[in-house]
C-alpha cells in the first residue's frame, strides 16, 4: 500500500505529547514512527515484541477490527501498558478501509489496518496539571465511562487518599479494577 511503501522522514521530539504514531495491517506489518532503530539504535520492532506477535490481540488494535467496529469509527482506548516497554499510555485508534485496485487487486471497502497515535500518560497529566479553571477545581481527564484516564498527583491524593498514585487508581489492558466517579 503506498501510505507503508513512501514513509516520509522528518524531525520527532520524544520529549512531546506523542510518543509514537503507527499502522498494522492486516497482514501483521508494521510501522512506527518514529522508527525503533531511531529512538533505540540497534533495535527494531521485531526485536522488541518477538515472532510469535499478534497485533489484532492487542488493545490498541481490537476496538478497529471489522467484528468489533462494524461502523468503521475512530476511538480512543483505554489505558494501557505499552507492549515496546515506553509506560502507561492510551492511544487515538482507526481502522483504514481501501476500496479500489492496487497491484492486480481489487478491493471493495475492506479493512486492510489499524492506525494511530500513542499518548503517554505521564504526558497527559503533565498537560492536565495545567489546567486550573478555578481555585477549587480538580482537573482530570475521564473515559467515556467515567473511568480516570490522566489526573495530576494532587487531584489522585484528593479523591483517592493521601499515598494514592495515578498508576495504582487506574486499569491498564484489563489488570486490575478500574476507578470510577
Amino acid at each position: 500500500f503506498p501510505w507503508i511503501i513512501e514513509r516520509q522522514t522528518v524531525s520527532f521530539d520524544r520529549d512531546g505529547f506523542f510518543a509514537a504514531a503507527w499502522m498494522g495491517t492486516n497482514g501483521e506489518v508494521w510501522s512506527y514512527y518514529p522508527g525503533f532503530n531511531q529512538v533505540w539504535p540497534g533495535h527494531f520492532f521485531g526485536d522488541i515484541i518477538g515472532p510469535s506477535y499478534n497485533g489484532r490481540e492487542d488493545i490498541f488494535v481490537r476496538p478497529t477490527l471489522p467484528v468489533n467496529n462494524p461502523l468503521q469509527k475512530s476511538t480512543w482506548t483505554q489505558p494501557y501498558v505499552d507492549p515496546a516497554g515506553a509506560g502507561n499510555m492510551i492511544s487515538a485508534i482507526t481502522p483504514v478501509y481501501f476500496d479500489g485496485e492496487f497491484r492486480g487487486h481489487v478491493f471493495r471497502d475492506e479493512y486492510v489496518a489499524s492506525t494511530g497515535i500513542d499518548i503517554l500518560l505521564m504526558y497527559m497529566e503533565q498537560l492536565v496539571s495545567q489546567l486550573k479553571p478555578s481555585a477549587s477545581a480538580l482537573p482530570m481527564v475521564l473515559d467515556d465511562q467515567g473511568h480516570i484516564v490522566s489526573a495530576p498527583p494532587e487531584v489522585v491524593e484528593v479523591i483517592f487518599g493521601q499515598g494514592a498514585t495515578l498508576e495504582g487508581t487506574i486499569r491498564c489492558d484489563g489488570e486490575g479494577d478500574a476507578m470510577s466517579m
